[in-house]
């Protein structure tokens, strides 16, 4: 979708987050121009650092661009999609008559361009319409260089490489080896030219591809992706992890160069040689945007591998996001003080990745790996580690009150604090839920709060932390995240893996738990409630979904990306925060939109599902009614209000139909217990009184 009509709208890296595929410059090497995910659009000037987004007329993934010498520019994508600029920073779709994707594109000349794609698929290019050339392979193309108007090569998997001495009428095949995945190519000179793949291969030819050479290095074996010679001699590689290799003797030798980041790199170009100092423009995953001054790489887009875990705003304008890198454990915290433009700012006493933020008055807490949780003193400007007697990972803490703050963690950490931080102390929590991950919690006040975590768990934090009981949810899959209603005691929404999303009420000081139905199954992430119960859901693949009141429909909104989402912060009814993977943060000032993506996504109704159980109250027989619209795997169990399974009723694959089981419950003792009927991924709950 064309950024300007998106609903949210990128805050941080600038430009934007999506991953970019490729760069190119319009002939005159002070123009530069990349293609990315989402319709990406991005354009500089080599005088300056600033990238510009541009208005796209696409929301497809791009995954090619070039100029021809007279400046006309053309781009390639997914569904067979080819734009071409009309005027400057103009674009329009040119028909390819293909709807298979397209990875790359060349023109040897003015008049004649050449794209290659899925399934083996060779477009030429002519001014007024496009020809499919006669296949010569069904194999995957990734790549195609000309080295002057007629001859040209186009790499592939299986080790292909094509070749063409006439101006692509035929194309002759060598196949290298089967097992290596070329994913790139690029020719500096006529006799010179290389190929990459995907296992780390490097492939050389000096004779203009009669013979290729295998001159790969044993210290690389991961994904290569771009490639480009300044001249016979100077040129780069980049890849996977943030790998960025420069040769200056032709490939003899290669320098490795730390880009600061473990995104993918997905392309480089060589825009100028200063005293054999290689300056290029690097780009990749999440957005990233790397140049090089003196032996340094300088990362201009701000975008990172690291993650979002929590953002937060103590005013209008001043908010706060931390995270980290989940794999080295490292920390971030960036910083807005105009609502606008984030900064990092993380302090040097902070070594763990960091997982929430929240404000109690002037005070800042942050919790993180390790047991870490750091107070925040304005005066003296300083992140004070307070000490938690633990180092368990802790993923969430709450202040409730004047001075009461808890947190939760891994191994079953449910942590309380009476003064502020100064002193902590564990909860007792039940037996079962001891050795269990613990990720989000939220309190209605000090004597009304609820934990969620692995395996379903939730528990109900009573009576000033001196009580913590164990509630039944109709999932086993891991919950990531509760909040509750800001008015309504007892309300709130949880979400979790395989797209769990449940509803909580209360009922005379009775808890209900409803399952709904997103259609998902991607993890949902991040919840969050408004003041007139709207709900967001940050999830998995870019997805925010939203509720215009209470949970009863969901649909999907359009977020420009397909970053992973993990955190929300809801300023009003218009005004939100997302972030994520990659350092992503958006913002939306008209609550998101009402527009779908894709745009044929129909809206998601929420049934409240039920099962019929009866007789209710019982003192010995007891059945269950339920209908399947088709084959299921339906289990049925038995559990108490602590959490333990009591009873396995069955567990057995069943046909679609109205169906009926009945089982006796004489020998249980007398109280409240909560059936769960399991269909595939799907549960119902239904509460059953069992009398004497």
């Amino acid at each position: 979708m064309p950024d300007g009509n998106a609903q949210w709208y990128w805050q941080h890296p600038i430009p934007q987050g999506n991953s970019i595929n490729d760069i190119t410059h319009t002939g005159s090497i002070e123009t530069f121009y990349a293609v990315g995910n989402f319709g990406t659009i991005i354009k500089n000037n080599i005088s300056d650092t600033t990238w510009t987004i541009l208005d796209s007329i696409t929301d497809i993934h791009l995954n090619g661009i070039t100029f021809t010498e007279e400046g006309t520019g053309y781009i390639v994508g997914e569904e067979g999609l080819i734009l071409q600029s009309v005027e400057e920073d103009i674009w329009d779709v040119k028909e390819s008559f293909t709807h298979y994707k397209l990875n790359s594109i060349v023109f040897p000349d003015e008049d004649t361009g050449f794209a290659v794609g899925h399934k083996g698929i060779i477009l030429k290019i002519l001014p007024d319409t496009c020809i499919q050339l006669s296949p010569v392979t069904f194999k995957e193309l990734n790549a195609i260089d000309f080295v002057n108007q007629t001859t040209g090569f186009i790499v592939g998997d299986s080790g292909l490489i094509l070749r063409t001495t006439n101006s692509g009428v035929n194309w002759t095949a060598t196949n290298l080896n089967d097992s290596i995945y070329f994913t790139n190519c690029h020719f500096p000179s006529e006799t010179i030219g290389y190929a990459i793949g995907k296992k780390g291969e490097v492939w050389k030819t000096i004779n203009g591809g009669d013979n290729w050479t295998d001159v790969s290095f044993q210290s690389v074996g991961d994904d290569l992706h771009g490639i480009h010679f300044y001249n016979d001699t100077i040129g780069m590689i980049s890849g996977r992890q943030g790998r960025i290799l420069e040769t200056l003797d032709g490939g003899n030798s290669w320098s490795s160069f730390d880009s600061l980041t473990n995104a993918d790199i997905k392309d480089v170009f060589i825009y100028d040689v200063d005293k054999i100092t290689i300056k290029p423009h690097v780009v990749g995953d999440y957005g990233s945007i790397f140049r090089k001054f003196e032996r340094e790489y300088i990362n201009i887009s701000g975008a990172m591998h690291y993650s979002i875990s929590s953002i937060n705003f103590s005013s209008v304008d001043t908010g706060y996001a931390v995270g980290g890198d989940f794999f080295y454990n490292k920390p971030i915290m960036l910083q807005t003080t105009d609502g606008t433009t984030w900064f990092e700012i993380t302090p040097d006493t902070m070594d763990k990745h960091l997982t929430d933020i929240k404000f109690a008055g002037d005070n800042i807490y942050v919790s993180g790996f390790g047991g870490r949780i750091y107070r925040y003193i304005p005066d003296s400007s300083f992140w004070m580690p307070l000490e938690t007697g633990t180092i368990d990972d802790i993923y969430d803490i709450q202040f409730v009150g004047d001075s009461s703050i808890f947190a939760c963690g891994e191994k079953g950490t449910l942590l309380m604090s009476a003064d502020s931080g100064n002193t902590w102390g564990q909860l007792n929590v039940p037996s079962y839920a001891e050795t269990e991950n613990f990720y989000s919690l939220d309190f209605s006040s000090i004597d009304l709060g609820y934990v969620v975590g692995a395996n379903g768990t939730m528990l109900k934090v009573v009576d000033t932390g001196n009580l913590v009981q164990g509630i039944v949810t109709p999932v086993t899959t891991s919950l990531y995240d509760i909040d509750l209603h800001v008015y309504e005691e007892g309300k709130g929404y949880v979400v979790g893996a395989n797209g769990v999303f449940l509803k909580l009420s209360q009922f005379q000081g009775d808890d209900t738990i409803i399952q709904l139905h997103t259609g998902l199954t991607t993890p949902l992430n991040g919840v969050s409630c408004t003041a007139l119960d709207s709900v967001y859901i940050a999830a998995e693949n870019g997805v925010i979904l939203f509720s215009e009141f209470s949970g009863d429909s969901l649909h999907r909104q359009f977020s420009n990306t397909s970053n992973h989402l993990r955190a929300l912060y809801i300023q009003n009814d218009t005004v939100a925060w997302v972030a994520g993977a990659g350092l992503t943060i958006l913002k939306t000032t008209n609550g998101g939109g009402g527009a779908y993506w894709p745009n044929d996504v129909e809206e998601i109704e929420l049934a409240e599902p039920s099962f019929a159980v009866f007789p209710n109250p019982t003192s010995g027989k007891v059945s269950v009614e339920y209908e399947l619209t088709g084959d299921a795997q339906v289990s049925l169990l038995l559990y108490d209000l602590a959490g333990r399974q009591m009873q396995v009723v069955f567990s057995q694959k069943q046909t679609p139909g109205i169906k009926r089981a009945d089982f006796n419950v004489s020998g249980a003792h007398k109280g409240i217990y909560i059936l769960i009927l399991r269909i595939n991924e799907f549960a119902l709950s239904e509460k059953l009184i069992i009398l004497d």
